[in-house]
């Protein structure tokens, strides 16, 4: 999950120009300016997430630096992280290793069973679930 980068979502392969000053989303286009002249180039697969990436990254209008360009080496390198996926991960790891501790039984094991194991876990006094942060009970833990 933390190996992908831009490059794995947008072909670069047409681009001359190599540095720019501007970089937005535009519905699933990313779009790069140089001197007023644009190049727009599809999202592949998760727009929302090359937002965010963009976002977080640029600022939520999108790269504007007066002095500094960023450049095409730059862009294609970047990382994209898919945050809550591995938030979601964590957690299904975090009651699968809880499951183990605990013998509680299981039916069937799959991230698309992650709901119906943190449920069975929840029913165990020493599951906890706080603050979207899931933890063991202090006094189990020795």
């Amino acid at each position: 999950m933390e190996e992908k980068t831009l490059s794995d979502f947008v072909d670069f392969s047409g681009v001359l120009v190599q540095k720019f000053d501007n970089v937005q989303i535009d519905g699933n286009t990313l779009v790069l300016v140089y001197d007023n002249q644009k190049t727009e180039l599809q999202i592949k697969g998760d727009t929302g997430l090359i937002a965010r990436t963009i976002a977080e990254e640029f600022g939520a209008r999108g790269l504007k630096l007066e002095k500094r360009r960023i450049s095409l080496s730059e862009l294609r390198n970047l990382q994209v992280i898919d945050f809550e996926k591995q938030a979601k991960l964590k957690d299904y790891i975090d009651d699968l290793v809880f499951t183990l501790y605990f013998n509680v039984p299981l039916k069937e094991v799959g991230l698309d069973k992650s709901e119906e194991i943190q449920k069975a876990c929840s029913a165990s006094r020493y599951y906890q679930l706080g603050s979207c942060v899931r933890r063991f009970a202090p006094s189990t833990l020795g």
